[in-house]
This record gives C-alpha cells, sequence and structure tokens, in this order.
C-alpha cells in the first residue's frame, strides 16, 4: 500500500467538494429557471385573461346601452298604439253587429216568403181538388137533373126485374145445409148416477159437404179426418152430465150446444178455421137406463 498525506487527501476532499458543490449549484440554477419559466406563462395568461375581461365588460356595456335604447323605443311605439287602438276596437265592433242585424232581417223576410207562398200552394190546391176551376154547364136546372135521376132508377129496376132466374138458384145452392151422423152410440155413466146414457148424435153444417163429411179415403172431410179426437171431446162432456141436468127443461139443449162449442174448437185448433163451421148438434137417440 502506498501511503499519502494527509494534506493531499485534505486538499483532494475539498476539490471533490467544490466540484459537488459546482454540480449542486448548476443543478439549483437549472431548477430556478425552470421553475421561472412558468411563472412568466402564468403572468402572461392572466394578463391576457384581463384583456378579454375588458373587451367582454364593453361589450356589455354596449349591448346594455342597445337594449336600453330598443326598450325606449317599444315604450314609445306601445304608447301610440294605445293611443289608435279604440277607435279601430269601436269601428270593430261596429261592424259585425250591424252584419248580423242585416242578416237576421233577411232570414226573417224569407221565412215570411216561404210560408206564405206554401199556404197559396195549399189554398189552390185544395181549390183544384174540390173542383172549382172545374168548367160548369151554362145552365143547370135542378128538375132536369131530379128526371135525369128517376129515369136511371128505372132503368135499373127494369134489369133487374129481367135478371135471369138461375143466378138465384146458384146462390141458394151455395148455402144448403148438409148433415152427418155418427155412426157409433156414445154410452157414459151419469154424473153422480148409476144411471147410464146412451146417446146418437148428428150435427150440421153450411160449408161445403165435401169439406166437411167427405168419407173418402185420401180425401177425408174435416168430420172424418179428427173423427177420434171429436169423439172424446164429446165423451168428456157427456161425463159432466147429471141425471137432472138431462131432464131438466133446456137441459138437452144446453148439452147439445156444449158439444157443438167443442166440436167447433177443435176444428178451429186443428183446421185454422176462423168461423164456426158447425151450426147444430142433435140427439138422434137418447136413453137414460
Amino acid at each position: 500500500m502506498i501511503d499519502i498525506d494527509p494534506n493531499i487527501e485534505k486538499e483532494i476532499s475539498l476539490i471533490q467538494e467544490q466540484k459537488l458543490n459546482s454540480k449542486i449549484k448548476e443543478d439549483i440554477k437549472r431548477v430556478v429557471k425552470v421553475v421561472e419559466k412558468p411563472e412568466d406563462k402564468l403572468a402572461d395568461f392572466f394578463s391576457i385573461i384581463n384583456d378579454e375581461k375588458k373587451q367582454v365588460k364593453e361589450k356589455v356595456a354596449k349591448s346594455e346601452k342597445k337594449i336600453a335604447d330598443l326598450e325606449e323605443l317599444f315604450s314609445s311605439l306601445k304608447k301610440e298604439k294605445q293611443k289608435t287602438k279604440p277607435k279601430k276596437k269601436k269601428q270593430l265592433l261596429l261592424e259585425p253587429e250591424e252584419e248580423k242585424s242585416g242578416g237576421g232581417l233577411i232570414k226573417i223576410i224569407l221565412i215570411v216568403v216561404v210560408v206564405l207562398l206554401l199556404m197559396v200552394a195549399t189554398a189552390v190546391g185544395t181549390l183544384f181538388a174540390t173542383g172549382f176551376f172545374d168548367e160548369k154547364p151554362e145552365s143547370e136546372d135542378p128538375e132536369t137533373a131530379l128526371q135525369d135521376i128517376e129515369t136511371e132508377i128505372e132503368e135499373t129496376e127494369g134489369q133487374l126485374e129481367a135478371a135471369p132466374g138461375p143466378i138465384t138458384a146458384e146462390i141458394e145452392q151455395k148455402f144448403l145445409i148438409s148433415y152427418y151422423t155418427f155412426e157409433d152410440a156414445f154410452q157414459v155413466n151419469l154424473k153422480g148416477s148409476k144411471k147410464v146414457m146412451q146417446a146418437k148424435l148428428g150435427i150440421s153444417s153450411y160449408f161445403d159437404s165435401d169439406t166437411m163429411f167427405n168419407a173418402e179415403e185420401g180425401s177425408e172431410g174435416w168430420i172424418p179426418r179428427h173423427l177420434v179426437g171429436i169423439r172424446a171431446s164429446i165423451l168428456k162432456v157427456l161425463r159432466n152430465v147429471s141425471e137432472e141436468k138431462i131432464k131438466s127443461t133446456g137441459g138437452e139443449f144446453e148439452v147439445l150446444d156444449e158439444i157443438r162449442m167443442v166440436i167447433n174448437e177443435h176444428l178451429e185448433k186443428h183446421e185454422k178455421t176462423t168461423s164456426s163451421p158447425i151450426e147444430e148438434v142433435y140427439f138422434t137417440e137418447l136413453i137414460v137406463q
């Protein structure tokens, strides 16, 4: 190892310290420069902002002045309008009223004219219908008219007297009465009695005989066609007849009338006829034992 003088070591250390200090100073200067530059920039930025603020304030002041001028102008125009407006309103209000009143009068006049025309048309039509405008004969003698009527009556009577007889015969033939007799007798117990009543019945009608009583198969009349139902209805009536009733004055006629009614009801129901086809019912045989 080489021994170094302590003084030399001190000098070397001093030199090294100086170098370090110089480096540190340079670094500090650099930092200061770096720091100083942003400050300058900030100063410039704030100055620009201040200038812009001033410009904005100036613009605001100018716009406020313009607004104030416009408000003054608007208020002056408004005052002028208020002065001239009432007259126009009155004119506008008066014009529709005049128009309305004029239109109402026209409508009323038209309605009256239409009504009058309808009345005139109705009157003229009535006169035409009654023959008011027809041409009337120049001379109208009441005695002559009476003689003409009497002549017409005499001619009509002569025609009736000269009419042929077969017409009346045909009319009478249509209204000839026809009869029908039930073949089997009706046998029932009298009501409230042990006695038996046996009866044979006949009926009459002004309806056509074939329509009512024809017995040919395939073209039966109403009575043969509904014989079962009619017999049942008749038996129902006879079962409610008492001995006292059948022997009393007028009792037989009451029973026969009830039978006539039930036969007609049956035919009206099933043949849809609107009139009573059976004229009368008769006892052809009546035995009470």
